[in-house]
């Protein structure tokens, strides 16, 4: 599913797409009845740990993330024995504050493989992603450079001149938007440097993340912190594919019930 091009470029810049999701995925996943069930949903308030596991409670949504298209792009990099230990569907208010540059140290922890879907179109005027690319081999930590008072992380000119001083060898560094019509999707590895920019839309953006983890890597909550590994909680993951011939986590039952029935 991937080219060995694909897997080259992937590897050296840390992000990869995007990608179409089919038109029967599309039609059935982001058409405006299932999209509309899932603003209700969100809407309604779910609780924390229905809103960022949901692939514990919804099926349709567990179903949307396993599809050929994402899952053997996946398998491809992973292996064939895959667990989902992230999806849920969010939502980015008009007037939303996005997020800092960070790096996701749980998933950077875990060597995992995220999936960005977009829903709605995900434009740089209603906060679409921003990454830089390489970023996810290098070794300085935005948290710590943050605490010591010497990197705004709101400011991505400094997250940027950052990267060129720390990485001089990759200098000058890129800042991408990764803008997305809806029914696209690009995946990153854990530990690249991304950002959220605010939504200065008045329409919310929806987007669906996905994390997968191959077996041999135990899944728990490290924290936020990219400077350190912190021992914490396992967390909840479905086998998506293959065996779990490890034993090293929380392995969860499909669910059978859906969120957004």
């Amino acid at each position: 599913m991937l080219s060995a091009d694909e897997m080259r470029r992937f590897a050296e810049t840390g992000y990869l797409g995007p990608f179409d999701l089919p038109a029967d995925v599309q039609s059935r996943f982001a058409g405006q009845d299932y999209l509309e069930r899932v603003r209700m949903a969100l809407a309604s308030g779910l609780p924390r740990e229905q809103m960022r596991n949901q692939h514990l409670y919804s099926r349709s949504l567990l179903e949307f993330v396993s599809v050929p298209a994402i899952l053997d792009r996946v398998r491809a990099i992973l292996g064939d024995d895959v667990l989902l230990w992230v999806a849920h569907y969010m939502a980015r208010e008009p007037d939303s504050g996005g997020q800092k540059w960070h790096t996701d140290a749980i998933n950077q922890y875990t060597r995992g493989l995220h999936v960005s879907i977009a829903m709605t179109d995900m434009t740089q005027a209603n906060g679409c992603l921003s990454l830089i690319p390489g970023s996810h081999l290098y070794r300085p930590s935005l948290w710590a450079r943050e605490q010591a008072g010497l990197l705004d992380r709101f400011d991505s000119d400094a997250v940027r001149a950052f990267a060129d001083r720390e990485a001089w060898w990759n200098a000058p560094h890129d800042v991408r938007p990764m803008a997305l019509h809806a029914g696209q999707f690009f995946f990153t590895w854990g530990g690249l440097w991304h950002f959220v920019s605010p939504n200065r839309t008045p329409q919310t953006r929806i987007a669906c993340v996905a994390r997968y983890v191959r077996t041999d890597f135990r899944c728990c909550d490290h924290g936020y912190r990219d400077d350190r590994i912190e021992p914490g909680d396992p967390q909840p993951c479905v086998l998506v594919h293959g065996q779990d011939r490890f034993g090293l986590n929380d392995v969860r039952a499909r669910p059978d019930r859906d969120l957004f029935d």
